[in-house]
Order: structure tokens, then C-alpha cells, then sequence
């Protein structure tokens, strides 16, 4: 009758599972094997560890990219830009929003030989997601953008650029622009 018992019970619990698991897949459990009239019970196996990596467990945030004084193709600098109408062979040496603006500038005024000169190129931080350049009836994100302000010349006008770090430069209308020096 013992023994009876004993193989219903390891029936019972390989039927069922020996932690109540109800998931089927049986990890954890205890293996009851029954051979003839004896019952064997052996320990659940091991918990195998997970693999080591060398990555970081969480990931990790690249500090914000910022230019240095060898890298100014993101923000132009008074340094970068010469003080004299520029010619195609200067154009290409020019930092990239600063070549972009001056491109935009001759397609403006329709002229693609149009003299242009760079007047001033400064580092900015606009004070709100207009860029110091709003449009009536539109309203603007409230947060501090880190950018510049280009200002170029021709026939004798000034014409004001506006970036935000790391996009295009655009043209800010005369009357628009709420950049204020200081």
C-alpha cells in the first residue's frame, strides 16, 4: 500500500507539476521517474546563468556633441568666415550653414554672382522655438535653443539668417527678427 501510494503521488505530481506551475513548461520542477515499483524523485536542475556580455546593462548617454575650434561646420565663428565679399573658391571653404546662407541669399536677390559679404557670425541662444524669428499667429515651444545668427550684405542691405545647432539656416524677414545683442 506504501508503495501504491508513492506512485500515485509521483503520478499525481508529474501530472500536475510539483510547484503548481501552470505554464507548461515545467522549468524548475522536480523530475519524478517511476521504474517497476520503485520511485525515484532527483533535484530540479541548476538555473543556468545568463550569458556575460561586455556590454553596459543599461544603456549609456553620448555626452552632447559641441564644437571645438577644429570643428566649425555646425557653428560658424567670426574666425571661420572672411570680411570681404566672398568669391566661389572662399564659398566652398566656408562653414556649411554659412555657405548654405550665402547660396540662399544669391538665389534670393536672383543673382548668383551677387557679391556677398559676411558681416557677422554669432553664437546664439534664442530664447524660445522661433528661432529669434516668429510668425505672427503661430505660437513657439518654450525652451531655450542653442543656435546662430548670420548676418550677410549685398547691394548695400543687410539680410539676417537664424539657425538652430545643427540645422539649416533660414532668412528672417526685416521686422521679424527679435535677436538683441548682449
Amino acid at each position: 500500500m506504501y508503495r501504491t501510494t508513492i506512485a500515485l503521488l509521483a503520478v499525481t505530481l508529474v501530472a500536475c507539476g510539483s510547484n503548481g506551475d501552470t505554464t507548461g513548461d515545467g522549468a524548475g520542477d522536480a523530475t519524478t521517474t517511476t521504474v517497476a515499483d520503485t520511485t525515484t524523485t532527483s533535484p530540479p536542475p541548476e538555473p543556468t546563468p545568463p550569458p556575460t556580455t561586455d556590454a553596459p546593462t543599461e544603456p549609456t548617454l553620448e555626452p552632447a556633441t559641441t564644437t571645438t575650434p577644429t570643428d566649425r561646420s555646425t557653428t560658424p565663428t567670426e574666425d571661420t568666415v572672411p570680411d570681404h565679399p566672398i568669391d566661389d573658391d572662399e564659398l566652398a571653404a566656408l562653414p556649411a550653414p554659412v555657405r548654405f546662407a550665402v547660396t540662399d541669399l544669391r538665389e534670393r536677390v536672383a543673382d548668383p554672382s551677387a557679391e556677398v559679404t559676411v558681416v557677422s557670425v554669432d553664437e546664439v541662444e534664442w530664447p524660445d522655438g522661433s528661432i529669434g524669428c516668429p510668425e505672427p499667429g503661430l505660437s513657439y515651444t518654450q525652451a531655450i535653443v542653442n543656435g546662430s545668427r548670420i548676418v550677410l550684405m549685398t547691394g548695400g542691405i543687410q539680410y539676417e539668417y537664424h539657425q538652430a545647432a545643427g540645422g539649416d539656416p533660414f532668412y528672417c524677414p526685416p521686422g521679424r527678427s527679435t535677436y538683441r545683442a548682449g
